[in-house]
């Protein structure tokens, strides 16, 4: 019979630190740097965090694409935990479009659709920018991080196809934002590096259901990976065999 390769597949957080493949003891332990954890308000967890510093090891990655920057606590996450070489290019949507209140918004938040909530996050990162970030390199900027500004949907970002280890999609979470970033994603993809990874938050948050949604109809194509009592997803979109985990989602 033929492997099936494709397939949505329930792992626990230790079959990702399992796969951290190294000698040095003092690797394998892993010094990981996390912000403040009010960089992961409306964010990651602490160990959506740890989760994603083990994908940043396991891809060794050298180019790191973030889809969403708001505040900037993730950018912070992957420029700290990744070489000293890197590079980390994070794109939010530009600085004029989204002129809503987020105190007028913010009663919402928590309580109603992905797009109320997608309004309201965009708000308060166009109201403060990445300040997360700004604060945590007050004196002296990051050198790794290059910060972009477009609509994911329709910015060209063929300037970095084939050539990035590992994105973070964490931005717009309706249906055709996910979609168009995952293509971007799976497009920018460095076809030399077998392990080189593409992330998801938010999947199966039932305030954005747009990202399960449409998770679920790629896993018909490839494997996806989904971290159990996490908002985690992955996978790695030039391996052709399932590399963990046996649970169908």
């Amino acid at each position: 019979m033929t492997e099936v390769h494709h397939g949505l597949i329930g792992i626990r957080p230790h079959h990702v630190f399992g796969e951290m493949h190294t000698d040095d003891m003092r690797e394998r332990a892993c010094s990981m740097l996390i912000p403040h954890p009010c960089a992961f308000s409306g964010g990651t967890s602490a160990i959506e965090a740890l989760l994603l510093v083990a994908l940043v090891k396991i891809s060794d990655a050298n180019r790191l694409f973030e889809f969403g920057t708001y505040m900037g606590g993730s950018t912070v996450l992957l420029a700290e935990n990744s070489n000293d070489a890197a590079e980390v290019f994070t794109l939010d949507l530009p600085e004029d479009v989204a002129p809503m209140s987020v105190v007028g918004l913010s009663a919402a938040f928590g309580s109603s659709s992905h797009a109320t909530e997608d309004n309201f996050l965009s708000a308060k990162s166009t109201t403060h920018g990445p300040v997360i970030a700004q604060g945590f390199y007050q004196d002296a900027p990051s050198k790794k991080i290059t910060f972009l500004r477009g609509d994911s949907k329709t910015v060209d970002l063929h300037a970095y196809d084939r050539s990035i280890d590992m994105s973070w999609i964490d931005g717009g979470h309706d249906y055709m934002t996910v979609k168009s970033d995952t293509a971007n994603g799976l497009r920018m993809a460095n076809p030399k590096n077998e392990n080189a990874v593409i992330a998801w938050h938010d999947f199966d948050n039932q305030n954005h259901q747009g990202v399960g949604r449409y998770l679920r109809e790629l896993g018909e194509d490839r494997f996806i990976y989904h971290v159990g009592d996490t908002m985690l997803a992955f996978c790695f979109p030039n391996a052709q065999e399932k590399r963990f985990g046996d649970t169908r989602v």
